[in-house]
């Protein structure tokens, strides 16, 4: 391999190189602290870079080092989701310890007490790539850019390297900067190289093939066809054995004498790469111990037309059927595989041709055999209940959380994985414009900070949001606030009217004890004496509704509640903001008996979903129950095609089934198409939302 494959390290200094060129993008600086080599020699744990790496999301940190950086590229003269811009968010919320303004700078105060240390390594890692970045710009002989890079080396891997890939890795630069300084000195060149000079030799260098690579070291080796002077090995495989690669051909040039005196007078011990072929290839053949497989194309990707293999080949094949074969048909029949050139081939799939055969079953479909295999279920058996002595408690959070995505909640707490599928990817690039997710994100935070400072949210790009970062730069910025502010307004004056008829409560902690032995433990963070108020910045789908709903059937089945300030009837009420514009709904008329019984129902469903995964997924099952309580004539039929649309995502962006966790626990088992996942998913929608859909559509279900 080429020495810059070798090790992650070489991979670091050639990106070092190009500095002079860089966006510095978020995730391109994010990449190279993450080296194992350099994160340790700048105290970077894996936690530490989670950490860094969140703090420069919240920063707004892109790309850029600062407003020189824009205008370098042509993107203008502006500071924004620059790392000049964040870090100084970043350490002025560390010393003044709050969001408040300072000039036209919001401070960012996630760092805390020692976690400062993680920033600080980080600095000394991006001032040293500034630092060097600007000297590359200015010309220097070879020896001053040996100096400069191993300055720059120096700064980011540690002094002592205790692994040996590490270390050979180190060797391989400091012998291409070694180089450039020698042969510059022994060229006699003294004049200054510009950086893409010295880039250009030094990439070329590090293109090479390690000559020190390791060999042999493992089960597997892949090289180069090499001297193996009849070292014993069970299988050898050898690629590429087509007629005019191997063997080689001397090469046909004018300074090569001896590819004339082959032709016309060879004399003993002129030397032929034919013939030093053509004895690797016999010593390969008798280090074999089992197997060696030999390997060409045998048909031109393009016409189809048979092309020969290396002679070598054929002459082996030659004598393997004349010695221990009837006839030659069959020796080639036995010992030659053709496959096809395409995956999805049917003989592939059909076992026609001997030795013939593939992993990959999702070509099956393709190639008209059969039915592709269904993966096997992720749990086939349910698992047993964890023995517990503690009592049998649950917080009405946990309830929530787990009918939010049983199938998540299964995998993350009872088989401990982590997929980290909810972990937003960098962004090397400014935000053009905001999508429905950051649209809600900012009307929320807009809502939220109205009702907390009890002024409407103002309608042009107040300075406190802008410098946060949470808007496109420009116009573009200033017409997006503007839209989220007319929108949040609505809301606000919603939520305000509704508000004022109402009479606020301190939070309330209560238990409930349920069937089974269960207690609930409840914990209401905004209760009025008249019942629970939520609000939604966008449009209510299944899984919005599970806390206003599992909060009003935990105060509904809550007996005495007036001893706590409720009235003694109450209600929950959803402020929605929605296309058609903000819209209020009501739950209320629940007796304690029923709240109870759907209490109980839900948490035996969270217990059967603790031994294996539910098939229940909240936006379907709403679209379902909410299309089958409005009892038009082809409810049945429309409900089902629309919970399915709901899955798959074919009337949205995203499906349920594109979820990851919901991906792993089914696989590729459809629960629209399997009847024993159907009837589940039907039971566990009756459980969670037929009550609900009935109370909102005036139906019993």
């Amino acid at each position: 391999r080429r020495a810059q494959d070798e090790h992650p390290i070489v991979e670091v200094f050639l990106n070092l190189l190009g500095l002079p060129t860089s966006r510095w993008g978020v995730s391109e600086v994010l990449d190279l602290l993450a080296v194992p080599a350099v994160s340790r020699h700048l105290e970077l744990d894996a936690d530490a870079l989670d950490d860094l790496r969140h703090w420069l999301m919240e920063a707004g940190v892109r790309w850029g080092l600062d407003a020189s950086t824009r205008i370098a590229f042509g993107a203008g003269d502006y500071r924004a989701f620059s790392w000049a811009e964040g870090i100084e968010r970043l350490l002025l919320g560390y010393a003044s310890g709050d969001e408040q303004s300072i000039g036209e700078i919001a401070p960012l105060p996630s760092i805390e007490g020692n976690a400062a240390a993680t920033l600080g390594h980080a600095l000394v890692a991006l001032r040293e790539l500034e630092r060097l970045a600007a000297a590359q710009r200015i010309p220097r002989t070879g020896s001053e850019w040996q100096i400069l890079y191993q300055h720059a080396l120096d700064v980011l891997l540690p002094a002592d390297l205790h692994d040996r890939d590490e270390r050979r890795a180190q060797d391989a630069l400091r012998d291409a900067l070694a180089a450039l300084a020698e042969g510059s000195r022994a060229g006699g060149c003294i004049e200054a190289l510009d950086w893409q000079t010295v880039r250009a030799y030094l990439a070329e260098r590090l293109a090479d093939a390690d000559p020190q690579q390791r060999f042999l070291s493992g089960g597997v080796s892949f090289c180069g066809m090499v001297p193996l002077r009849a070292i014993p090995f069970r299988v050898i495989a050898v690629l590429g054995l087509n007629d005019e690669a191997f063997p080689r051909r001397e090469p046909a040039n004018g300074i090569n004498r001896l590819e004339h005196a082959l032709h016309h007078a060879r004399k003993l011990g002129d030397r032929s790469v034919r013939d030093d072929d053509r004895y690797l290839f016999l010593q390969l053949l008798t280090s074999a111990d089992n197997v060696l497989h030999l390997s060409y194309v045998g048909r031109d990707q393009r016409s189809g037309k048979t092309r020969e293999p290396s002679a070598l080949v054929a002459e082996l094949l030659d004598v393997v059927a004349r010695d221990y074969f009837v006839d030659d048909s069959t020796a080639r029949k036995d010992l030659v595989i053709e496959h096809p050139l395409q995956p999805f081939a049917r003989a592939v799939f059909d076992g026609s041709r001997n030795g013939v055969f593939t992993y990959r079953d999702e070509w099956r479909a393709a190639a008209g055999v059969g039915r592709a295999q269904r993966a096997r279920p992720f749990v086939g058996t349910p698992l047993d209940l964890p023995d517990d002595d503690t009592p049998k408690r649950i917080s009405l959070d946990r309830l929530i959380e787990f009918w939010r995505n049983p199938a998540r909640a299964f995998l993350r707490d009872r088989l401990h994985l982590d997929l980290y599928a909810d972990e937003a990817p960098l962004e090397d690039d400014d935000p053009l414009a905001l999508d429905a997710l950051k649209q809600s994100i900012l009307k929320r935070a807009l809502v939220e900070e109205a009702l907390a400072s009890g002024r409407p949210p103002l309608q042009d790009a107040d300075a406190q949001i802008q410098v946060r970062r949470q808007l496109p730069v420009g116009h573009a910025g200033a017409a997006a606030y503007s839209d989220a502010a007319a929108d949040a307004s609505q809301l606000v004056s919603r939520i305000e009217r509704w508000r004022g008829e109402a009479t606020a409560l301190a939070p309330v902690n209560f238990e409930l004890e349920l069937d089974d032995g269960w207690l609930l433990e409840c914990a209401l963070r905004q209760p009025y004496r008249e019942g629970l108020l939520h609000w939604s910045t966008g449009a209510m789908r299944g899984h919005h509704w599970l806390r206003p709903w599992f909060e009003y059937l935990a105060l509904a089945a809550l007996t005495p509640r007036t001893q706590l300030g409720f009235d003694e009837r109450i209600s929950c009420v959803q402020i929605s903001l929605e296309k058609k514009g903000v819209q209020q709904t009501q739950m209320r008329d629940i007796d304690a008996a029923t709240a109870r019984a759907q209490l109980t129902t839900l948490l035996r469903g969270y217990r059967e979903g603790q031994r294996t995964p539910l098939a229940f997924f909240p936006k379907s099952a709403w679209t379902y129950m909410a299309n089958m309580a409005e009892g038009k004539a082809d409810a049945d039929e429309r409900a089902w095609r629309l919970a399915h649309l709901e899955y798959t995502g074919e009337n949205s962006a995203r499906g349920e089934r594109d979820d990851a966790w919901i991906a792993l626990a089914f696989r590729d088992r459809d629960p629209f198409a399997d009847s024993v996942l159907l009837t589940q998913f039907e039971r566990h929608a009756l459980q969670v939302f037929a009550t609900l859909a009935g109370l909102l559509h005036g139906a019993t279900l």
